[in-house]
């Protein structure tokens, strides 16, 4: 990551070069890479029991979609999640130490993906400049309601997108 501006009196949280990992196995420099990260928050909410963001946007991702015979990074972080969800919802564990472990609670009103640009790598094949632009659809009312949805959960649904709307 290269910079994080925090704004809490305006509700205002910037994040620039945000990287995220390959799992293990993977080789290309990164799975992904958010460029800009944009949140507009209600910082009251900082002191309840659910994150409000009004508006998060993301901005000129790049993400090295690596394949191999059966599988893909992006489908292994999305598994990893998943599985980190699942283990806490089937653990038993109560409301307040699932919230511990996954993050606070978040409602996000919109959410919006913008200049996503896909490139393919195939295990020992170069492809270089083999790239995508992908739309992914705004969303909004994720978390809506009392429980809200966690950053995992958010992940999910993003990753989800990613590969659903490509």
């Amino acid at each position: 990551m290269d910079s994080i501006n925090i704004s809490l009196l305006r509700g205002r949280v910037e994040i620039r070069n945000l990287i995220v990992d390959n799992p293990e196995g993977y080789s290309s420099d990164h799975a992904i890479l958010l460029g800009t990260v944009n949140a507009e928050i209600d910082p009251w909410s900082l002191l309840g029991s659910k994150l409000i963001i009004h508006e998060l946007t993301l901005k000129n991702i790049n993400v090295n979609f690596e394949t191999k015979l059966l599988t893909n990074n992006i489908s292994a972080i999305l598994d990893n999640v998943n599985s980190k969800i699942g283990s806490s919802e089937k653990s038993g564990t109560s409301e307040k130490s699932s919230t511990d472990e996954e993050g606070k609670k978040m409602q996000i009103d919109y959410l919006v993906v913008e200049n996503v640009g896909a490139h393919l790598v195939l295990s020992g094949v170069s492809t270089e400049g083999a790239g995508v632009a992908v739309t992914i659809q705004p969303m909004r009312d994720l978390g809506r309601g009392n429980d809200g949805i966690t950053p995992g959960e958010l992940i999910a649904r993003v990753l989800t997108a990613f590969l659903t709307d490509s």
